[in-house]
């Protein structure tokens, strides 16, 4: 009779190593797969967004270095201007020059500076006016000085 070392030393058979949960497994194997997808993820949105990074940072800076510039214009009658002008929905609406004009002095005596009116400018020439259509008479800008 042949006896074994763990027949004599009375030590029994190891119990099966267990596995684990089926569905434990599952689950680590999805995580990490997810984990994997959302990193590919990731790398292939930098690469499309690599060529903007430096336009992006470069207008940021710009903003941040011009920002006490923005709030000095804000107290120039161009900006009141802008506050003062009646609101215009998505459709183009005209505002008749004496309106336009008299926003101007508004905003000229709200911020207690003078204005110049030096010259107004209209349609180019490639664009006549009509006498019947006074759509067509618009207004493209006023140049004036402020002081």
């Amino acid at each position: 009779m042949n006896i074994t070392n763990d027949e004599w030393f009375g030590a029994r058979a190891a119990p099966p190593v267990d596995q684990g949960d089926p569905s434990m497994q599952r689950d680590l194997t999805r995580t990490t797969l997810a984990v994997l997808f959302i990193g590919m993820l990731i790398a292939a949105s930098l690469l499309i967004l690599r060529p903007f990074l430096a336009a992006t940072i470069w207008a940021t800076m710009i903003v941040v270095a011009t920002w006490p510039v923005l709030l000095a214009l804000e107290k120039n009658p161009s900006i009141a201007v802008q506050r003062l002008a009646p609101p215009i929905g998505r459709t183009q609406e005209s505002v008749e020059r004496a309106a336009f004009e008299n926003m101007l002095a508004e905003a000229a005596l709200s911020t207690k500076r003078r204005l110049q009116i030096l010259e107004v400018r209209g349609a180019s020439a490639d664009h006549p006016t009509s006498v019947t259509c006074e759509e067509t008479d618009y207004l493209k800008c006023y140049i004036g000085r402020v002081f």
